[in-house]
């Protein structure tokens, strides 16, 4: 997959801030929240942006519009929640 793209020590600093991000919020844990931080850091790294805070504000990027898309689909549905 993305092993042969980048450096042991800028897959390291991805798998970091990928953790770091998914830490903050929480259903962290869940594979399609990772799944959205870890294509923002890929994008970064993939810019030539491999430094840490560089990678961890792209996988915050990655999930900024998560609550706001997730609350407009509950309502669509005729349901509100907030994750």
């Amino acid at each position: 997959m993305i092993e042969g793209k980048f450096d042991s020590r800028t897959l390291a600093a991805m798998n970091a801030a990928l953790d770091r991000v998914c830490a903050q919020v929480p259903d962290g844990e869940d594979h399609a929240v990772r799944k959205r931080a870890a294509k923002e850091i890929v994008r970064c790294a993939s810019n030539g942006q491999t430094a840490l805070d560089a990678l961890v504000t792209a996988g915050e990027r990655g999930l900024a519009g998560r609550a706001t898309t997730t609350i407009l689909l509950h309502r669509r549905s005729g349901r509100l929640a907030t994750h």
